[in-house]
């Protein structure tokens, strides 16, 4: 059994290049059909044959689109955009606009917090702005203005250079800075500060009072100059004249007329004197910052109208030319010796009145 074979049991193949059984029909092998000859196979060397060209991005990024549907496609697409610039040239624009805008109101919002907005306009009387703040003097015999006190009076002077001065068109200092809420204005600030700095200065002098110095910006000009002003002197104020306020950009400038006394071991030193103080603006408030002392100008006196003289012969009991007595003889009652008449023309006007006006002087011309 181990040896047979049982009937329709397949046979195991045999081998091609086995000898068929003499008793077996010989049958040729079957050739196998080439649908396509490999270079290979035709003796072509593959380097030989042209060479496919390769798929560009753009091909292979739409080849990938389509193969992943419309949502993908349009993501790429997004991302090549982003590649090409985040933004077009409208939203640029807009944006662009939309940046000034911006910032023109924050400029105005900034302007308005800090005191910025419609133009204020000087005081246009001085006497009024004066009066306005001499509550702040203490020490000073009397105050004025002077409208001769210009700085074209004055071109030689090194504080500032008055060419470069101008009228003050804006007064608005600070919203909300000034007395009970109102506003601070400029003008109305640096004559205060101009009063207060005149007066504490007496009180420096005469009481060793430190009050000035809260008018004068620290480690300043100023500071020095103030504190070396009549040292070791006693003082007596006897007026200040306030005259122009200008400006040169953020730099204030008042020019004035002080005349002082100061007294020291007994001597009595009278000065009159100009000076110009420079001031800034600082917390709402007006600070001196430097200031320079000049020579005031020398300016002719007014001229006086003298009194007409009398005429000898329209004055009563005033005896005629040739009337007179001659050297040596008496007079008669009720003339003058010679040597008491005065001359012609010397009769002094108070003692002889004109003729039909009350016996009265005239007024006296040295007093006016």
């Amino acid at each position: 059994m181990d040896n047979q074979t049982l009937q329709g049991t397949p046979q195991p193949n045999v081998p091609s290049n086995t000898p068929s059984p003499s008793n077996s029909v010989a049958q040729e092998a079957a050739r196998p059909v080439v649908l396509k000859r490999s270079a290979d196979a035709q003796g072509v060397s593959p380097k030989a044959l042209p060479k496919k060209p390769p798929l560009t991005k753009k091909k292979k990024r739409k080849k990938a689109a389509s193969s992943q549907g419309p949502i993908r496609s349009q993501k790429l697409q997004a991302t090549e955009k982003s590649k090409r610039g985040r933004f077009s040239r409208k939203q640029i624009l807009i944006g662009l606009i939309a940046f000034v805008l911006l910032f023109d109101i924050a400029i105005l919002s900034l302007g308005f917090l800090s005191g910025a907005g419609p133009k204020v306009a000087p005081y246009d009387d001085p006497i009024a702005l004066i009066q306005g703040q001499l509550s702040t003097n203490k020490s000073i015999a009397e105050i004025g203005h002077d409208s001769a006190l210009k700085f074209e009076s004055y071109p030689n002077m090194t504080i500032v250079n008055t060419s470069n001065l101008k009228p003050i068109e804006n007064d608005l200092l600070k919203r909300g800075a000034g007395q009970d809420g109102t506003d601070a204005l400029y003008d109305e600030q640096i004559v205060k500060r101009t009063l207060q700095l005149n007066s504490d200065w007496v009180s420096y002098l005469n009481q060793d009072d430190q009050t000035m110095f809260a008018s004068i910006k620290k480690e300043s000009p100023a500071q020095a100059k103030m504190t070396e002003l009549g040292a070791d002197s006693l003082v007596a104020y006897h007026r200040l004249a306030l005259g122009e306020i200008r400006h040169a950009g953020r730099n204030y400038y008042i020019i004035t007329r002080a005349s002082y006394t100061l007294t020291q071991g007994g001597q009595l030193d009278a000065h009159d004197e100009v000076f110009v103080y420079k001031l800034v603006a600082q917390s709402g408030e007006m600070v001196v910052v430097d200031l320079e002392r000049l020579a005031p100008l020398v300016t002719a006196p007014e001229p006086v109208e003298s009194e007409p003289t009398a005429n000898p012969e329209d004055v009563e009991g005033m005896p005629a030319e040739g009337d007179m007595p001659v050297e040596g003889e008496m007079p008669f009652e009720g003339e003058l010796p010679a040597e008491d008449m005065p001359a012609e023309g010397d009769m002094p006007v108070e003692d002889m009145p004109i003729e039909g006006t009350p016996s009265e002087s005239p007024p006296d011309t040295e007093s006016s």
